[in-house]
């Protein structure tokens, strides 16, 4: 029987009792398990939580325990797996059978969890499905069959369309219908990996039997859930979290915040110390630009040349040093797959790839590790605030700044592909010390800003595309806020390893409160990472806006840092605007903490 021994009503209410006196309702194990987090739920339905509407832990810890020891208790015991095992070896209860489970039992065999990893997919900013990452869980183990199979348990939403005000509303505020998948985890790989260029990471996770069951039992629960994806409060990161959180482990649970990030889902682990192994498994694009990093443009341009007219075998050969020839194959091969990706070279064309299996026996076998490569774990925290004073339209004033999510330009980005700034819901705040006035300064809704160096094999596209509401000036320098859309794009030159300089064009639409304008504004950029840990931002724009397009005005700004902790940096931040008859100044001194 799918069902635990029959208890008489008084003894329910006993064990009822008891497991109130224990405050089982209190523990991080059962909070977990209902997405229950300082007494909020996440998941507000009473297909998943049995006391809804009128929830509280302890009615809710009541309700399952008075449905698992139901006479009835087939249904709950097969729909709550989890929940059944952990209530029944909490409060010493009779064994219970999953028998009458075949649903239940087939997902077991199908879906073996034998080892359970987590699965960091890198950033790509442009794409609103990816622009702060994706976490999820992966199963392993022998299958019925006998077979190694690997699954993927994964939460996401739709995102596709172009109206990006709406789905940035809908996921911010009302939410969009959230997907909750098991599939086989190669499927998911492939598409990161290849179609849209992300660096895969595992983590191995060091679990118990017990907790590892109880991860793998849970997911069966939030199959029929109602999830609703929200990109702040209960995204990815969000449903991966109490997943983790099931472990009972404190650490997790206590890094839970109203806004997690993939970001946060692997330091979390970290700091609990569960991870105990890592593999990075690189793009394409991404090998290619590491592998290739320490070499000129000059060399790049041979290898390219050597690979697009089946001549890889004689540049192998007429390389001296076997490093290089090791370099060199793993460069062209991910060069060979990167092609194959973007559909400039069909998989099976024979000239191709029979280079390849020529050069193979002239390169000699070396080992590189890339796991702590620009390491997520070594990224800074994805949250900031920043307190400091300024001087503007000649007077002082006393600044606020808060970044939900992201990182602006002027942090550390060492850890990324290349440089860049992702800003969400970046709110400002300013009190004028002469007026005495707190007021808005701006709300930066959806700002990205990536500038990826031109590469001889892979290319490689700026850009820029930002929705915000700020202070503008126009031809005259008069400042007025306006809420605004602009974006462009450039190239990007890699100087030298710590220094770039990029060439953006930009256009964008102007809402002020008596009229709209539009303007253009070609942007030259330098970036600078300085010893000391400091960091120098310099953008300068000329700017012609269709209030007065024959008399265009200048802006330059720039941002120096100095990071004395990972957690801790000052900026100092320089921004001048001139037109032929004037100029004005602005400057500020910020304190910023990322947590």
């Amino acid at each position: 029987m799918a069902h635990a021994q029959r208890i008489d009503t008084a003894d329910s209410d006993q064990i009822v009792d008891q497991a109130l006196s224990q405050k089982l309702e209190q523990r991080l194990e059962w909070q977990a398990l209902l997405h229950v987090h300082d007494q909020e739920p996440y998941i507000k339905d009473n297909q998943f939580l049995l006391s809804w509407p009128r929830f509280s832990l302890a009615n809710e810890l009541t309700k399952n325990i008075s449905a698992l020891l139901s006479a009835n208790n087939t249904t709950y015991i097969c729909k709550f797996p989890a929940r059944a095992i952990w209530l029944q070896q909490q409060l010493q209860l009779p064994p219970i059978s999953f028998a009458q489970c075949p649903d239940f039992l087939e997902y077991l065999d199908n879906a073996p969890a034998d080892e359970i990893k987590l699965v960091y997919v890198s950033d790509n900013i442009t794409q609103p499905s990816s622009m702060m990452g994706h976490v999820l869980i992966q199963f392993s183990g022998i299958n019925q069959k006998n077979q190694h199979v690997d699954h993927a348990i994964s939460f996401f939403t739709d995102v596709q369309g172009v109206n990006a005000p709406k789905l940035m509303f809908e996921a911010m505020v009302t939410g969009k219908k959230g997907y909750f998948s098991l599939t086989p985890l190669q499927e998911k790989l492939e598409r990161y990996r290849h179609r849209e260029q992300r660096n895969i990471w595992t983590y191995d996770l060091r679990l118990t039997d017990e907790q590892r069951q109880r991860i793998q039992y849970h997911v069966w629960e939030l199959k029929t859930a109602p999830l609703t994806y929200y990109f702040s409060r209960y995204n990815c990161a969000t449903l991966t979290h109490f997943m983790l959180a099931t472990t009972g482990d404190a650490e997790v649970s206590k890094r839970f915040s109203h806004m997690l990030t993939p970001l946060d889902i692997v330091k979390s682990s970290d700091a609990a110390h569960l991870i105990v192994g890592t593999t990075l498994l690189p793009a394409d694009k991404f090998a290619i630009r590491m592998l290739s990093d320490s070499y000129s443009p000059s060399w790049q341009r041979k290898l390219k040349s050597a690979v697009d007219h089946q001549a890889l075998k004689q540049l192998i050969e007429s390389t001296p040093s076997p490093e290089e020839k090791f370099v060199i194959y793993q460069v062209a091969s991910h060069y060979r797959d990167y092609r194959i990706d973007q559909g400039k070279v069909a998989a099976d064309q024979a000239e191709f790839n029979t280079q390849f299996e020529q050069s193979k026996p002239l390169v000699q076998d070396f080992s590189i590790d890339l796991s702590q490569y620009k390491s997520p774990l070594k990224a800074p925290d994805d949250s900031q605030f920043s307190v400091g004073s300024g001087y503007d339209n000649h007077q002082y004033d006393i600044r606020l700044d808060y970044l939900p999510a992201a990182q602006k330009l002027e942090d550390d980005n060492s850890q990324s592909a290349s440089e860049h700034e992702l800003l969400l819901g970046n709110i400002g705040l300013k009190y004028l010390t002469q007026e005495k006035k707190l007021k808005l300064d701006y709300l930066k809704l959806y700002s990205m800003t990536s500038y990826i160096p031109y590469d001889v094999l892979t290319g490689g596209i700026s850009g820029k595309f930002s929705m915000s509401y700020e202070p503008h000036v126009d031809y005259r320098l008069t400042e007025q806020h306006a809420t605004t859309i602009e974006g462009g794009a450039g190239l990007t030159h890699q100087v030298m390893p710590n220094l770039s300089i990029s060439v953006l064009g930009l256009v964008g639409i102007d809402y002020f409160q008596h009229g709209v304008s539009a303007h253009v504004s070609p942007s030259l950029g330098l970036i600078a990472n300085e010893k000391y840990d400091m960091k120098s931002v310099i953008q300068y724009q000329r700017i012609y806006t269709t209030q007065q397009f024959s008399q265009p005005y200048n802006s330059i700004k720039w941002i120096q840092s100095k990071r004395f902790t990972p957690e801790l940096s000052l900026q100092f931040t320089f921004e001048q605007f001139w037109n032929n008859d004037k100029q004005k100044t602005a400057y500020a001194l910020m304190l910023k903490k990322m947590f």
